[in-house]
């Protein structure tokens, strides 16, 4: 023979041609039997891997922990599904011809190897006497009616051998029951996985603004609220500006938020003239509380932020004082009980 059949390759099959078509056809199969049989062992752990997951997020476990118990239990599935992903691609290999033809012919208990037979010939038919070339010959007859009554040959898959307790049908049935409960909240639940909240590496909420600009008292005009719990007055998102008087002084109180507030005030310059920007810190007034006062004297950007939370922005447009004017409202005239001498 010409060489030995572990030295086979999937092209060599086309030597299976004819009456032979079908040989080459199990052949096929059984080594897909063979790549499935090596991946359902490694394929059933992350199976029961998801089934599980499925179950404890649709039944809404990661809506009731929260925060480092959150993460810890988030943890093991993570490593879980890695693992027997890492176990699954390592199992995945497509079976060589030898492997195949071997589970075929064993599966149909033949003797004497006819399909490797049929896929060998002789080594050099010229120096081969024609003695053995009959015997040959006969051999190969002999194995083509080996090979007529093939049965395919189907994997061992093992299931109840590879999980005895049915774990994979228990989580099944518990997949089921989980998404009926979750209804139309599935996704939600599903999603509550990655939304853990660490006090330690998060930004505490924003705390309530309250502001207002104080114009000067010899203007006797209101106060000008910029911001209160029910939302922002005039912001300059709007494209709206606020004309104050100079000399007015800004107020803001912030409740809550942790992280010390800002005020940014971005003076409006002439053109060609680089921005120039105040940046001053609220006084803390006690835990959680925070008041600042500014005087409010050129026009400009006012910005209220509190760690990487913006609170508001508003334009202010200050109005300039201008020098008094004396004058009369009418000319000067003498009075009839002689009051005014002119």
């Amino acid at each position: 023979m010409s060489r030995a059949t572990s030295g086979l390759y999937w092209r060599d099959l086309k030597k299976l041609d004819g009456s032979w078509r079908r040989v080459r056809w199990l052949v096929y199969l059984s080594g897909i039997g063979l790549f499935l049989e090596k991946c359902l062992g490694p394929l059933l752990v992350l199976f029961s891997t998801v089934l599980c997951f499925l179950v404890v997020s649709l039944f809404g476990l990661w809506q009731l922990v929260e925060g480092w118990f959150h993460l810890a239990l988030a943890i093991p599935f993570c490593l879980a599904a890695i693992i027997s992903g890492v176990g699954l691609a390592r199992a995945i290999r497509i079976p060589n011809v030898s492997e195949s033809v071997r589970l075929l012919e064993a599966w149909n208990k033949l003797s004497h190897q006819p399909i490797r037979t049929l896929l060998d010939h002789p080594a050099d038919r010229s120096s081969s006497s024609e003695r053995t070339y009959s015997l040959w010959k006969a051999h190969l007859s002999r194995s083509a009616g080996a090979v007529k009554g093939l049965e395919a040959a189907w994997p061992s898959m093992g299931v109840s051998s590879r999980d005895p307790f049915g774990l994979v049908l228990t989580l099944s049935a518990f997949t089921m029951l989980a998404f009926l409960v979750a209804g139309d909240d599935a996704s939600a639940r599903l999603a509550a996985v990655h939304k853990i909240e660490l006090q330690y590496f998060q930004e505490p909420p924003p705390g309530d603004l309250v502001a207002w600009i104080n114009p000067p008292k010899y203007t006797n005009r209101a106060p000008v609220f910029l911001a209160d719990s029910e939302g922002l007055f005039l912001p300059a998102e709007d494209g709206r500006q606020m004309v104050i008087a100079e000399g007015s002084t800004f107020v803001g109180r912030v409740y809550g938020g942790g992280a010390v507030p800002t005020l940014g005030y971005q003076v409006a310059v002439e053109k060609g003239d680089a921005p120039v920007a105040v940046d001053q810190k609220f006084e803390v007034a006690d835990k959680d509380n925070y008041i600042i006062e500014h005087e409010l004297l050129t026009a400009g950007n006012l910005i209220i932020k509190q760690g990487v939370h913006q609170h508001g922005t508003w334009n202010i447009f200050v109005e300039k004082d201008e020098i008094p004017v004396v004058s009369f409202v009418n000319f000067p005239e003498a009075t009839a009980r002689a009051s005014l001498k002119l």
